[in-house]
């Protein structure tokens, strides 16, 4: 889900155990906005499910692809 709340400044603090998949379809360190499709993008769900889940499986890295898109309706 793509964010739209205001980033504060830990909002953009990295997590090294939790990446995105950029613009260039290249990993990252992930932090908010993770989308970068509309310039509304703002703190979401997801970074924060990224780190809950690398929190609990510190073996794990986690990569998140930000792919959320928004239909106008008919």
């Amino acid at each position: 889900m793509a964010g739209r709340g205001y980033p504060e400044a830990v909002d953009t603090i990295a997590h090294a155990s939790v990446l995105r998949l950029n613009q260039e379809s290249e990993w990252e360190e992930a932090k908010d906005p993770l989308h970068f499709d509309k310039p509304v993008a703002g703190v979401g769900p997801g970074f924060e499910f990224g780190k809950a889940m690398a929190d609990a499986d510190t073996s794990a890295v986690i990569g998140l692809i930000p792919c959320a898109c928004h239909s106008e309706p008919i």
